[in-house]
């Protein structure tokens, strides 16, 4: 199981727990959550809006693919996304990448910024 805590700026007194079989984290209580599925996402969290000028809510989520049955390396993978994450997104910039081992799994963990293109 992996267990993510997401870092917000001011402070967070009070938060919620996701506890599923293969992840858990924590998340502030006044984001709201979506786990319908919308875009192959296990969640998706939803900060609120901070100002009446504020037109954006800075989101989280989480994909999970199993790539067992595909003849790819995580490395190969990671490349391939980071290129699709390019692709859907202005102004798209991969702030950190890296490769992750916990309990015997690896994986790769990535943080990006971009504006999302219209629809």
């Amino acid at each position: 199981m992996l267990l993510f805590t997401i870092s917000v700026f001011g402070q967070t007194k009070e938060w919620n727990n996701l506890n599923e079989k293969e992840y858990s984290l924590k998340y502030p209580n006044n984001w709201e959550i979506n786990k319908s599925g919308q875009m192959r996402t296990q969640f998706i969290i939803f900060s609120q809006l901070t100002s009446e000028s504020d037109n954006f809510r800075e989101n989280i989520n989480l994909i999970i693919q199993d790539l067992t049955r595909y003849n790819i390396e995580l490395n190969e993978y990671v490349e391939i996304s980071k290129k699709q994450i390019a692709t859907m997104l202005t102004d798209c910039k991969i702030i950190s990448s890296e490769r992750v081992k916990k309990d015997g799994k690896e994986f790769n963990k990535s943080l990006y910024s971009g504006r999302q293109r219209d629809i």
